[in-house]
């Protein structure tokens, strides 16, 4: 129970502190709000409204709720020479506006309704869009819970449009940044320019699943669920070509959600020399395990067949002079 006053507690402070301060992209656009408001409020010679706090995003109210209710309440009271009056929430209202917050790609719409209460009919509706920004996107994300994870740059994508992914000539590649929301999958196309063993992995904290399709009949070739470092996909495939592929990512299941890091590259098709005076060079060291390059090898039968060689020679050696000394020395 104390815990649970705590985060109360914690919350009021953070949405007092969001409030406290200016956004002019919000400030500007419920100041054009509400006077279109008013202009119908007066026309339908409304007595008394309330700005209710039910502008909800994901079903949860957020810091930018109480921002957006606290501007749009005060520009209205603020309006001078009103046929109306804007009082508490509550019983007795004539007209309530409320509302809701979605997210696109780019930007964050509120949908504002003003709601007859004797009939529940809609006297109006409007729609604001703000540019997405790390400022916006925090204050609803506070609100939200824990599983809330924001659409990235690259959504909305799907199989008619998959983000092309440019293949790397080694696991070196740097990686593409994706996240992976509430049921959301991503997809990346793939054009090999050359036949070769295509490696195709995500990167990071997430249990994520890979699905491996040609692009035309979307036909399953390969799939995959935690054969990379940790709980990370990772598909191998012989690519042909100038053929185009798709890879599609999700979260191993719905509750998997967040960020991740997709790369695809051709692998070595043979092993360079090696030896102690030329040894491979390993320079990507990194403290975390899922960052860190996993370098596959092989031992070759040839090199099998050296050590064999050498071993039966030495064997053959110590017992030819065990037999020379027996022989000739006693």
């Amino acid at each position: 129970m104390k815990k649970f006053y705590l985060f109360i507690t914690v919350l009021i402070i953070a949405v007092g502190a969001v409030c406290a301060q200016s956004i002019p992209q919000i400030d500007n656009t419920v100041n054009a709000l509400a006077r279109d408001i008013h202009r119908k409020l007066t026309d339908e010679r409304a007595t008394n409204v309330a700005v209710s706090n039910q502008f909800t995003f994901r079903g949860n109210t957020s810091p930018f709720t109480a921002y957006w209710v606290n501007q749009l309440t005060g520009e209205l009271a603020n309006i001078s020479n009103k046929p109306y009056v804007v009082i508490p929430d509550g019983t007795g209202v004539e007209i309530r506006i409320s509302g809701e917050i979605v997210e696109t790609t780019d930007v964050i719409r509120v949908y504002t309704r003003l709601i007859r209460q004797s009939n529940r009919a809609i006297v109006a509706s409007f729609q604001s869009d703000f540019e997405r920004n790390a400022a916006i996107t925090a204050m609803l994300a506070s609100g939200s819970g824990s599983a809330y994870i924001p659409l990235d740059e690259y959504e909305p994508d799907g199989w008619d449009n998959p983000v092309p992914f440019e293949i790397g000539s080694d696991a070196y590649i740097a990686p593409m940044s994706r996240t992976i929301h509430e049921n959301d999958e991503d997809f990346f196309l793939l054009l090999p320019n050359r036949d070769g063993r295509l490696v195709m992995e995500t990167i990071g904290d997430l249990d994520t699943y890979i699905e491996f399709h040609e692009a035309g009949n979307r036909r399953l070739l390969a799939e995959d669920d935690d054969s990379g470092q940790g709980n990370n996909a990772r598909v191998v495939y012989n690519a042909e070509s100038g053929k185009r592929y798709i890879v599609k990512v999700k979260g191993y299941s719905s509750e998997n959600t967040g960020s991740y890091a997709f790369r695809a590259y051709f692998r070595a098709p043979r092993e360079i020399d090696n030896s102690w005076e030329n040894p491979i060079r390993y320079y990507r060291l990194d403290t975390n395990q899922q960052n860190a390059l996993e370098i596959e090898r092989v031992i070759r039968a040839q090199m099998y067949l050296e050590k064999r060689f050498f071993v039966v020679a030495e064997h053959f050696i110590v017992e030819f002079f065990v037999f020379f000394i027996r022989t000739f020395c006693r």
